[in-house]
């Protein structure tokens, strides 16, 4: 009898645990793209108004050979101070999940990339700054 209550309770809060789980993944996701983005607006700042310059994927401590620089998230980390801030709470299997490192904020303009002037953004709910992009299927995914 008293296993026959526990199990009804535990099917009733089941659910309720696994939409708190998935509210709380969601919101530590949106935490992580807040810092980033005060990171980069941070760094453009600092820079007359110019996004970290980014090429293709960028590995930690490692630089571009077009750009010659590390990649976006080394160049705002003295702002996040964090390197938590860079991996989705849902990915398991990379330390970088937002955009893998690459291409975060660019315009590729021939065959060379350049920093994004805040100047030149007209309608900013239109960007995308950073987000997290799989890339094992190629497919978009969100947090």
């Amino acid at each position: 009898m008293v296993i026959t209550i526990i199990a009804i309770l535990a099917a009733l809060l089941l659910p309720a645990l696994t939409a708190a789980k998935q509210r709380a993944v969601t919101t530590q996701c949106l935490s992580n793209l807040r810092q980033i983005g005060l990171g980069m607006t941070l760094y453009a700042s600092d820079e007359n108004g110019l996004f970290p310059k980014s090429g293709g994927i960028i590995y930690w401590d490692q630089t571009d050979p077009t750009t010659r620089r590390h990649g976006w998230m080394q160049q705002i980390f003295s702002y996040t101070k964090n390197t938590n801030v860079f991996q989705c709470p849902m990915d398991l299997r990379g330390q970088f999940s937002y955009f893998n490192g690459a291409r975060a904020a660019y315009i590729a303009s021939g065959y060379s990339f350049a920093s994004v002037d805040t100047r030149e953004i007209k309608f900013t709910a239109a960007q995308v700054l950073s987000g997290r992009h799989r890339v094992d299927d190629g497919r978009i995914d969100r947090c």
